[in-house]
């Protein structure tokens, strides 16, 4: 039985989304903050910007820690004063 030949927009796709995640994981290992919409649509528009540690020249670890509607988002304490 042969096997089914893959579609080669399927592979496209797939290859696509296989260099979007290093190119994102890179980006977030040197300081970027990176947002993804959450429409196919509007991936054109992905927003990427620098944390505060890689604008102060500081060693980025990964996102910033931000406060989200009273969560916290990444590695910060759950008191935001703390």
């Amino acid at each position: 039985m042969a096997k089914d030949k893959i579609d080669p927009k399927e592979t496209a796709v797939r290859d696509a989304a296989v260099n979007l995640l290093t190119a994102i994981t890179d980006a977030r290992a040197a300081g970027y903050s990176v947002t993804l919409p959450t429409r196919v649509e509007d991936l054109a528009g992905i927003q990427i910007s620098e944390t505060g540690a890689m604008r102060d020249g500081d060693q980025a670890t990964g996102l910033t820690p931000v406060l989200v509607e009273g969560r916290v988002v990444g590695d910060a304490p759950a008191d935001p004063q703390a």
